[in-house]
């Protein structure tokens, strides 16, 4: 074989083995995770259960990812002649399985919430009962994502990229194409999963026909801990998986972006065994009863009246955990001295000048962490302020604690003095450009939202949030996914270009005018009008009494809807003041300049008083602090009324 002049001796080239070291790194410790999880599996029969099929579906699909990924790093690091009819096989199978294990992890959690929805609704054995229809799905959910890439193929709708010493890679050739796999491939399975979710939620009290109330308790016991365990899983895995899909119809894996979306995938694989068993109470039992045998094992071998030599061996065998989770500090500190040993790496350090703009910056976020933490401590304490009509106003607050994590991040990634990879750092430099245009957009329309609903609310007089629950998750999955698609596809086509300075903020900044009049018109004047118009309206609705003919009805009516009316009005009208010269400078002017600075420094200033405004504008939040108030005073007075005496002073 060698001797033939077709073939050629494949391996990773300097840049990939930069990007690849990282990955290797995850993927040993994930390979770890697994086997510790196979091993639970097939010593106790508990967890065997016909109910976890999809589970282990999923679970299977990530160890066949991290066995795609070994097979093709020691293809690319034995040097053997491979000929060039074997070595496009190899490169269609690693482009084409890549995408297809992707796609069918997200069909198969579909499935797995299809069959909760109606083990829920239907109180009976879905597995049991149907095991045609499930065996039907599988064959469905198996063959036909693979059938379509091969008909993608066939046609000419994908484009084998074969980089040399790269990643192979199929690209759709146009944006019709794109578009249609995006749909096909995470909005709907995604959208699908989310409302049968919502479908199980709505469906847990549903108690007819059942008298016993313990029978009732237990009931909606298990099934809230059921819906529980499938929305912390799947949003675990949306966050970490959705970039790899999302960006994979626009960005080659080898560039940047597409590392970085390949290291959440397996950062998401590495944590898919610890999820499962941290949230099943079945692996919790297992883990358990094997640390009891453990201790039990140890108690009994040290009690024993052994030689040294047999002692030092029984030592040596019960280190095997902590030998797991030294493995794991090791993997990591090797991770991170190869990554400073590697000559295409950077220290990435604030400027002087940058670090005396950022100052005033880092005592804003801190006090605005203070006011945050604060809130969201009387937000938990108390349940009279958990209401569904309040979840807009919370996704704003988190939208505020993401820019302040992010602040906090970048501050510390730029103080820290490690060497970072160019094609890290670049990374790094996109997400910090990207997420604070974002974030910001995202405001702008989660009041929008909100708006609207207080519109539905006050004008057809009925609860938005309970009769339109579907039509509420779909705003929120649009409002999430439809800016940061806009941004990824501005970098993808250059209708942005990013601005690196040394020792300075990133940036992303349009190219030309008419790109800054479309973000202005899509990112403000849009939202902030809409908005508007929604609070005219109801400032319209408010008194609209037709159908009340009792006095009392009608002033409570009328209270209510102008206190709703005033907390909107004010709110908004302070954040359009303090947030909109960050988005109107945006598009101009680059953001560490001084016209910049203050308009992030306002930006700051609002996300420190939105927590102060929304608590000292609803009655709820004034009664929540009224509450610990009290309760801080009578600690107080209690303390002052205990005498201490005179003998003891």
């Amino acid at each position: 074989m060698n001797n033939e002049t077709s073939c050629k001796i494949i391996h990773w080239s300097h840049q990939t083995i930069g990007t690849i070291r990282p990955i290797l790194c995850i993927c040993l410790l994930a390979t770890v995770n697994h086997l510790i999880f196979q091993i639970q599996l097939k010593v106790f029969p508990t967890v065997q259960k016909r109910s976890m099929l999809w589970v282990y579906a999923y679970i299977v699909t990530d160890l066949l990812l991290l066995l795609r990924f070994f097979l093709l790093y020691i293809y690319r690091w034995w040097p053997r002649c491979i000929p060039h009819v074997v070595r496009m096989l190899i490169c269609y199978g690693e482009a084409v399985f890549d995408n297809y294990l992707n796609q069918l992890q997200c069909y198969i959690l579909l499935a797995l919430n299809i069959c909760r929805y109606l083990q829920i609704v239907h109180g009976h054995n879905v597995y049991a009962s149907n095991r045609l229809i499930i065996m039907i799905a599988y064959c469905l959910i198996y063959f036909l994502p693979f059938i379509s890439h091969i008909v993608m193929i066939v046609f000419g709708w994908t484009l084998l990229q074969n980089p040399p010493g790269g990643f192979c890679n199929l690209l759709p050739i146009s944006l019709v194409i794109c578009v249609v796999f995006l749909v096909f491939s995470y909005f709907i399975p995604v959208c699908l999963t989310l409302i049968f979710l919502l479908l199980s939620l709505h469906h847990i009290h549903q108690t007819d026909g059942i008298h016993a109330q313990e029978i009732v308790d237990a009931r909606q016991k298990y099934y809230r801990r059921l819906v529980l365990q499938s929305a912390i899983f799947y949003t675990i895995w949306l966050v970490l998986w959705s970039p790899n899909l999302l960006l994979f119809p626009f960005y080659c894996k080898n560039g940047r972006i597409g590392n970085l979306a390949k290291i959440l995938r397996y950062i998401n694989i590495t944590l898919d065994p610890i999820a499962i068993s941290a949230l099943d109470r079945r692996f919790l039992q297992t883990w358990q009863l094997t640390g009891n045998q453990c201790r039990r094992w140890l108690r009994r071998h040290q009690s024993s009246p052994v030689p040294v030599i047999l002692s030092t061996h029984t030592i040596e065998h019960s280190l095997t955990i902590v030998d797991i989770v030294s493995h794991y500090f090791f993997m990591i500190e090797y991770c991170t001295r190869n990554m400073n040993k590697t000559n295409d790496c950077e220290v990435v350090r604030w400027s002087t000048q940058a670090m005396k703009t950022v100052q005033p910056l880092l005592y804003i976020c801190i006090l605005a962490t203070i006011i945050h933490l604060l809130f969201w401590i009387q937000l938990i304490a108390y349940p009279t302020v958990r209401q569904w009509s309040m979840q807009w106003l919370y996704a704003y607050l988190v939208s505020d604690l993401l820019l302040l994590i992010r602040f906090f991040l970048l501050y510390v990634y730029r103080w820290w003095p490690i060497c970072v990879p160019y094609f890290l750092h670049s990374m790094i430099c996109y997400c910090e450009a990207i997420f604070d245009n974002y974030l910001n957009l995202l405001q702008s329309y989660i009041l929008l939202a909100l708006n609207i609903c207080r519109y539905l609310q006050i004008a057809h007089n009925y609860n938005v949030y309970s009769t339109n629950r579907c039509s509420i998750v779909m705003a929120h999955l649009l409002i999430y996914f439809c800016p940061l698609f806009g941004h990824i596809i501005a970098a993808k086509y250059k209708w942005t270009v990013l601005q690196n300075p040394p020792g300075d903020a990133c940036d992303l900044i349009p190219v030309s005018l008419p790109i800054r009049i479309i973000f202005l018109v899509f990112s403000y004047f849009i939202p902030v009008a809409l908005a508007l118009f929604f609070l005219f309206l109801c400032l319209n609705y408010v008194r609209n009494t037709d159908g009340i003919r009792t006095q009392e009805i009608v002033d409570a009516r009328l209270k209510y809807h102008r206190q709703i009316l005033i907390q909107s009005g004010v709110f908004y009208s302070l954040w359009i003041v303090f947030w909109s010269p960050h988005i109107l400078l945006f598009p101009f002017f680059y953001k560490s300049s001084t016209v910049g600075v203050m308009a992030q420094i306002l930006n700051y200033i609002s996300i420190t008083l939105d927590p102060i405004i929304i608590a000292a504008l609803d009655r709820r939040f004034l009664q929540a602090w009224q509450s610990t108030g009290d309760r801080l005073k009578r600690s107080f007075s209690q303390y002052q009324a205990v005498r201490i005496p005179n003998d003891q002073r």
